[in-house]
Order: structure tokens, then C-alpha cells, then sequence
């Protein structure tokens, strides 16, 4: 795949335009990866919570 048709550019060009990309694409993977482990911590609360009212529903039933 060739990005740039028109005009080649250099290796240190290139290079950083590389760079550029690969941070920015690890900056999202760090953003996905916290947002993940506020889901799994939200979900494993709910469980707890959906627990806990399970349990207050069946001593209530008694």
C-alpha cells in the first residue's frame, strides 16, 4: 500500500510519520484496555449487588 503517490519523502519522514501513528494507536490500546477494566469493575459489582438482593429476596420469602 503506497501512501504517498505524488511525491516520495525520506526515510527520517517516513520514520516519524510512523512513529506518529504507532503512538497514536498505543494511546488508544491504554484508553480501550482502562475503559475495559472499569467494565469488568462495574460488572463484577453488579454481580455482587444482584447477589446480594437475591440473597434479601429469598430471607424476605421465608
Amino acid at each position: 500500500m503506497k501512501l504517498f503517490t505524488k511525491k516520495s519523502i525520506s526515510v527520517k519522514e517516513h520514520e516519524r510519520i510512523k512513529k506518529y501513528f504507532y503512538d497514536e494507536l498505543r494511546k488508544k490500546d491504554l484508553i480501550i484496555d482502562e475503559l475495559n477494566k472499569k467494565n469488568e469493575l462495574l460488572l463484577s459489582s453488579m454481580v455482587k449487588q444482584a447477589s446480594k438482593n437475591h440473597e434479601l429476596e429469598v430471607k424476605l420469602k421465608r
